[in-house]
């Protein structure tokens, strides 16, 4: 049988340490269209398909989405990784990340670099262009949630409104109380609110994990910029992945994991940079891009992140009023 050789585009160092192990094997977890996921031990691998953003545990393979041979993976075939080599020997596939470009999914932002002001200002321009872009059958409605120490949760019932679906009318509670609990430190109110979103609705990601796997990441990436500390929602990390572990998939719990980590996504790692910055335009581009991805997860994942944005503004306020 011929080996068919693949060189690897690009892959994310966060997998690095996984790739460079002499031998260690494991087996094809689940396959795609665009992706395919490796699961070793307890560490998940994503091939990609190329001109998909690839996640902080991925690598782009030169394939267009639906083309062999990553179309032709099946779910239990074995794979082995060889000092930076895959190899699924049925239907006998190496893949080289000898000359792959690697990168970074830690975004790189420079600490007290983005006033509150200016990322409360790209919030705004990001929620504008979500209601008129976003998929109205996810949770990027929860976008317009106000995060304040007034009380989240009236001001929420008060903007739910008769005709939403049933998947956003029960996230919208469970958000509502999540960031209550976040802005007072109620860890009962947390916790009920994230076990709420954690696994709520379809898809391969579902919504209520996309929007907790944006609050995490912006929780994560984005306190330095603004000059906060990071202790808090370390902590509260650890309780939504204690959440998670029992009640989702492995694919979610994985970029959880990286997200509580400060490791995004290519694309959110363009948005991340664009929310410090001071360009409209990029701004626009890179959260486009996020929304394409998926039937609702890049809204449900830009909800998230706006609402964990507001979070750290409403933190950094509280604590100039205390001095």
């Amino acid at each position: 049988m011929v080996t068919l050789l693949l060189r690897v585009l690009s892959h994310s160092t966060a997998i690095q340490p996984l790739l460079d192990i002499p031998t260690t094997r494991g087996s094809v977890q689940s396959v795609f269209p665009r992706a395919a996921n490796l699961l070793f031990g307890s560490r998940l691998l994503t091939l990609h398909a190329r001109d998909t953003p690839c996640a902080p545990n991925g690598l782009v393979l030169p394939l267009r989405a639906g083309q062999g041979p990553l179309a032709d993976l099946q779910t239990g075939m074995a794979v082995i990784i060889e000092r930076g080599t895959i190899y699924i020997p049925t239907p006998s596939l190496r893949l080289s990340t000898q000359n792959s470009q690697p990168w970074n999914p830690r975004p790189h932002l420079e600490p007290g670099a983005c006033p509150p002001e200016r990322l409360e200002r790209n919030l705004e321009r990001l929620t504008t262009l979500m209601a008129g872009k976003a998929s109205r059958d996810g949770l990027a409605a929860l976008a317009n949630l106000p995060v304040d120490a007034a009380g989240v949760s009236a001001s929420a019932e008060a903007e739910a409104s008769a005709d939403e679906s049933f998947l956003l009318h029960t996230a919208r509670s469970a958000a509502a109380l999540l960031l209550d609990g976040v802005i007072h430190q109620n860890h009962q109110a947390m916790r009920q609110g994230a076990s709420t979103l954690t696994g709520l609705g379809p898809g391969l990601t579902p919504s209520g994990d996309d929007l907790l796997i944006g609050f995490m990441a912006a929780t994560s990436v984005l306190n330095a910029p603004l000059g906060l500390s990071s202790d808090f929602y370390q902590r509260l990390h650890m309780e939504l992945l204690t959440i998670a572990r029992g009640r989702t998939n492995k694919l979610s719990i994985t970029w959880m994991e990286y997200a509580r980590q400060g490791e995004v996504a290519e694309h959110l790692g363009h948005l991340f940079h664009a929310l410090v910055g001071d360009n409209a335009r990029l701004l626009e581009d890179a959260a486009l891009t996020v929304l394409k991805s998926g039937a609702t997860s890049g809204g449900d994942l830009l909800a998230g992140i706006i609402l964990g944005s507001r979070c750290l503004i409403e933190q950094h306020r509280l604590e100039q009023a205390r001095g």
